[in-house]
């Protein structure tokens, strides 16, 4: 399948992953039957929040009991800069900070125009997956991926990098 396309050959152990619409102490989440949900199970990987279908707001306390080990925040609310970044990671609630992701430093951020892309099913699906794989699987290509991504997602693509769409 898709996943298969961008997944790491050594990849042995899912990653659970929690994705995000918005930084909040009690966010809206990805459960099972979203899109990105979709990308992400894919590549084989967990959803930590998929005992629930859709987009659901989630009380605080489920975010340290799902613990996950990466998370990845899709907002059109910051804008790609390392400031903002450490100014969101380091104003997460107490409740995020209680996770491996947190602790480990993987909190990443999709904006700008690439949470634009993300957010919406359509014909940039290959370059959605292959983003989220770069976040999942930093060691698969030779492009290291930031913190915070924004308009410039282009410069992390390999694969899909030559597809062009009209927004």
């Amino acid at each position: 399948g898709l996943g298969d396309v961008y997944k790491r050959q050594d990849h042995s152990e899912p990653i659970d992953t929690m994705i995000s619409l918005e930084p909040d102490i009690s966010p809206w989440i990805s459960g099972t039957g979203t899109y990105l949900d979709s990308v992400v199970t894919s590549m084989g990987d967990n959803n930590v929040f998929s005992e629930w279908f859709g987009w659901v707001h989630i009380t605080s306390d489920r975010i340290p009991y799902a613990n996950p080990q990466k998370i990845i925040i899709v907002t059109t609310e910051y804008s790609a800069t390392q400031e903002e970044y450490d100014h969101l990671y380091n104003s997460l609630s107490p409740q995020w900070q209680l996770t491996d992701a947190w602790r480990n430093g993987e909190v990443y951020v999709i904006c700008e125009d690439a949470a634009a892309m993300v957010q919406r099913a359509g014909p940039r699906i290959a370059q959605t997956a292959e983003l989220i794989s770069t976040i999942l699987y930093p060691g698969s290509s030779d492009i290291e991926v930031p913190k915070i991504i924004g308009s410039e997602y282009m410069d992390y693509l390999t694969f899909s990098a030559d597809m062009s769409y009209n927004d």
